[in-house]
């Protein structure tokens, strides 16, 4: 009876911590992991000193604090592995496959029971004396050998777990899809990341998202990031938010700093903080397709002239003015009057300086052309990020240009400012959407062209 009430020692300790890591500790992979393997050594160490002091006199009620040491240790890792072994696996497959994981680490507790037999408690009975009754002397003298040689295989484990990535978090189903041409705010697409990935190579790609009160549409937008098939670092950079904004940014990115007064500052911190040799801009109402920072590498590694590149910007939102801009955004493809790059080689950032902080609208354009004028070459990828246009209305479209506008003189002035005509989009815009949207369309122009004006009357003042 004894026996059995300390044996419950261990499942109440992984019952201690299990719901937690089960519920929150994909975040915190790598932490989690190396504490609960730490844990099982310190545990397991702890029964072989026991075992080595007690001798034949060891009784029960001293192993269990042990054997639930041993316990809050798996229950820390075995779930976070658990999870993530299985993250890939479609959901009417997930029964089986945890399953087969399940009879896959009895057996390995099998095999490493019956390896500890052969190697500690086979050699101690070959060497017992004649008279030596079973399971005494020299079988208790193997013990904690048994238990040594256990601790010293969760060590290593532990420090094996540095190799993990620090979040093993799959991205949420339900991520914005791209939505089909006439259905602008439908069907919604899988994001699911391939957490493998993380474990290759250090990430070569930088992703930086500058935030202000974004818990609308942030969750979405850096899940989408590490969605991505290729490792990246991402940074966000907080200009102060009083909502939910810093909270999301803390679970799902690398570093989250505080830095003001304008995006094109955070931006340039955040790159500046960066390792990776290649940056890309994302703002945080868009939602990444999974294959940019992977086309990205390949395009990079292809040409060595190449500065910069392009991703095409599609849109989708609620409401008919949204649908009016999601074909707005789709007879840009291409131009190059109105596409700015988003994704720079670090020594192109370098040497353009990076996001002119003066400039707080059109500064997209300016840096790109900004690389341009250096000698770099622009590409673009095939992949697509999405814009989430929410719910679009007039007075919030003519409020946001008139904020805009203000920086419009600033632009202006400069040698690389564009050209506001865009005659070969206007001719795709007129053959592709019907004239119920053309005419929404020009009314919202009409809106936003007013607020430009209006703000550009009162410039912004450094």
């Amino acid at each position: 009876m004894k026996v059995a009430l300390v044996g419950l020692a261990w499942p109440a300790g992984v019952a201690c911590t299990a719901q937690f890591t089960h519920r929150r500790g994909l975040r915190r992979a790598r932490a989690l992991v190396g504490a609960g393997t730490t844990v099982m050594t310190a545990g397991t160490a702890g029964l072989a000193l026991l075992a080595a002091h007690a001798g034949r006199g060891l009784a029960p009620w001293p192993i269990a604090p042990w054997l639930f040491a041993c316990g809050l240790g798996m229950g820390l890792a075995l779930p976070i592995l658990a999870n993530a072994v299985i993250a890939d696996v479609p959901e009417h497959s997930a029964g089986a496959a945890s399953g087969v994981f399940n009879s896959v680490t009895q057996l390995a507790g099998v095999l490493g029971v019956a390896a500890a037999g052969i190697l500690f408690f086979g050699s101690a009975s070959g060497a017992a004396h004649p008279g030596d009754g079973a399971g005494t002397g020299a079988d208790v003298g193997a013990m904690p050998g048994a238990l040594a040689f256990g601790a010293a295989a969760f060590a290593v484990a532990a420090v094996l777990s540095v190799l993990l990535p620090r979040d093993l978090r799959p991205a949420a189903p339900g991520e914005p899809a791209a939505p089909a041409p006439d259905d602008p705010g439908a069907t919604l697409f899988d994001t699911h990341q391939t957490w493998e990935a993380t474990l290759t190579t250090p990430p070569r790609v930088t992703v930086v998202v500058p935030t202000r009160n974004s818990a609308r549409t942030l969750e979405r937008c850096l899940a989408s990031v590490r969605a991505q098939t290729r490792p990246v670092e991402l940074i966000v950079v907080d200009n102060g938010s009083s909502d939910a904004t810093r909270a999301i940014a803390e679970a799902h990115a690398d570093a989250v700093l505080d830095h003001g007064p304008e995006r094109s500052a955070q931006r340039n911190l955040g790159w500046r903080e960066g390792a990776g040799g290649l940056v890309a801009f994302v703002d945080s109402d868009m939602v990444l397709e999974p294959g940019v920072a992977a086309e990205a590498e390949a395009l990079f590694d292809a040409d060595a002239g190449l500065g910069a590149l392009v991703i095409p910007e599609l849109s989708f939102g609620e409401g008919f003015l949204a649908a009016c801009r999601v074909r707005e955004k789709r007879s840009y493809l291409g131009d190059p009057t109105v596409e700015a790059a988003r994704i720079f080689r670090r020594t192109a950032l370098e040497r353009a300086g990076g996001y002119d902080e003066g400039l707080s609208a059109f500064e997209d354009w300016d840096l790109a052309d900004r690389v341009a004028a250096e000698g770099f070459g622009v590409g673009r990828v095939a992949s697509v990020v999405w814009h989430d246009e929410g719910r679009i209305t007039l007075r919030g479209a003519y409020r946001k240009r008139r904020y805009y506008g203000r920086w419009l003189p600033a632009y202006r002035a400069r040698p690389t400012a564009r050209s506001f005509g865009r005659p070969g989009s206007l001719r795709r815009l007129l053959a592709a959407t019907t004239p119920w949207h053309l005419a929404g369309l020009a009314l919202l122009k009409a809106a936003e062209a007013a607020g430009l004006l209006t703000g550009s009357r009162r410039p912004h003042r450094e």
